[in-house]
Protein backbone atom coordinates (compact mmCIF):
# COMPACT_ATOMS: atom_id res chain seq x y z
CA UNK A 1 0.00 0.00 0.00
CA UNK A 2 1.52 3.87 -0.62
CA UNK A 3 1.22 6.09 1.86
CA UNK A 4 -0.97 9.82 0.29
CA UNK A 5 0.76 12.70 0.72
CA UNK A 6 -0.42 14.67 4.16
CA UNK A 7 0.40 18.39 4.55
CA UNK A 8 -0.26 19.89 8.05
CA UNK A 9 0.95 23.75 8.30
CA UNK A 10 0.33 25.13 11.99
CA UNK A 11 -0.59 28.75 12.68
CA UNK A 12 0.88 31.34 10.52
CA UNK A 13 3.08 29.48 9.04
CA UNK A 14 3.85 29.40 4.57
CA UNK A 15 4.73 26.24 2.72
CA UNK A 16 4.68 25.20 -0.77
CA UNK A 17 4.40 21.45 -1.80
CA UNK A 18 5.08 19.88 -5.01
CA UNK A 19 3.73 16.65 -6.71
CA UNK A 20 5.17 14.73 -9.44
CA UNK A 21 3.88 11.81 -11.57
CA UNK A 22 5.30 10.38 -14.59
CA UNK A 23 4.71 7.21 -16.40
CA UNK A 24 6.18 5.64 -19.69
CA UNK A 25 5.34 8.36 -22.92
CA UNK A 26 5.55 4.99 -25.28
CA UNK A 27 2.49 3.10 -22.80
CA UNK A 28 -0.36 3.14 -25.06
CA UNK A 29 -3.20 0.13 -24.67
CA UNK A 30 -1.63 -1.64 -27.56
CA UNK A 31 1.85 -1.70 -26.54
CA UNK A 32 1.56 -2.18 -22.64
CA UNK A 33 -1.65 -4.70 -22.84
CA UNK A 34 -3.97 -2.41 -21.04
CA UNK A 35 -4.15 1.43 -19.97
CA UNK A 36 -2.54 2.05 -16.84
CA UNK A 37 -4.49 3.83 -14.04
CA UNK A 38 -2.70 6.72 -11.34
CA UNK A 39 -5.27 7.51 -8.00
CA UNK A 40 -3.11 10.16 -6.49
CA UNK A 41 -5.15 11.66 -3.10
CA UNK A 42 -3.43 14.05 -1.40
CA UNK A 43 -5.19 15.95 2.04
CA UNK A 44 -3.93 19.49 3.03
CA UNK A 45 -5.01 21.15 6.60
CA UNK A 46 -3.76 24.91 6.79
CA UNK A 47 -4.07 25.94 10.43
CA UNK A 48 -5.00 29.66 11.47
CA UNK A 49 -2.93 32.60 9.74
CA UNK A 50 -1.04 29.65 7.05
CA UNK A 51 -0.79 30.06 3.50
CA UNK A 52 -0.17 26.34 1.70
CA UNK A 53 0.45 26.28 -2.06
CA UNK A 54 0.06 22.98 -3.97
CA UNK A 55 1.06 21.98 -7.73
CA UNK A 56 0.69 18.74 -9.00
CA UNK A 57 2.87 17.88 -12.14
CA UNK A 58 1.44 15.14 -14.44
CA UNK A 59 3.52 13.74 -17.13
CA UNK A 60 1.34 10.88 -18.57
CA UNK A 61 1.57 8.07 -21.62
CA UNK A 62 -1.35 8.04 -23.87
CA UNK A 63 -2.44 4.71 -22.37
CA UNK A 64 -2.20 6.12 -18.68
CA UNK A 65 -5.49 7.43 -16.57
CA UNK A 66 -5.86 9.70 -13.42
CA UNK A 67 -8.26 9.60 -11.27
CA UNK A 68 -7.26 11.77 -8.23
CA UNK A 69 -8.71 13.05 -4.90
CA UNK A 70 -7.81 16.31 -3.73
CA UNK A 71 -8.68 17.45 -0.15
CA UNK A 72 -7.75 21.08 1.72
CA UNK A 73 -9.22 22.56 5.02
CA UNK A 74 -8.96 26.11 5.93
CA UNK A 75 -9.18 27.05 8.73
CA UNK A 76 -9.46 31.13 10.13
CA UNK A 77 -7.46 33.76 7.91
CA UNK A 78 -6.00 31.27 5.87
CA UNK A 79 -5.34 30.11 2.53
CA UNK A 80 -4.66 27.31 0.37
CA UNK A 81 -4.32 27.21 -3.58
CA UNK A 82 -4.43 24.18 -5.33
CA UNK A 83 -2.92 23.94 -8.81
Amino acid sequence: MLEQPFARMQMRGSMDFAESTTSPKSATRSESNGAGLICPVVEIHAGPAARVNYVAINELGTGTMQIGHQLAWADRDSTVSLA
